[in-house]
């Protein structure tokens, strides 16, 4: 969307009441994964396909848990 003076507006947009799971297809492993609607929060979350740097496991969403 476009505001004034031509600065990009971003719209959060709330599917909870309309989806129940998204899709996501990965080019880097040419797969598709299945998230519940309840596992997406916002736009910062993503799926881990190899382990963090520092090792944390907590709240890591790993892609093969969600793998079709």
């Amino acid at each position: 969307m476009k505001g004034q003076k031509g600065r990009s507006e971003t719209k959060r947009m709330d599917h909870a009441d309309d989806v129940d799971y998204f899709a996501v297809y990965s080019p880097d492993t040419q797969k598709v994964h299945l998230l519940p609607i309840t596992h997406v929060k916002n736009t910062e979350n993503c799926l881990r396909l190899i382990p963090t740097g520092n090792n944390q496991e907590r709240h890591v969403r790993w892609a093969a848990d969600y793998e079709l």
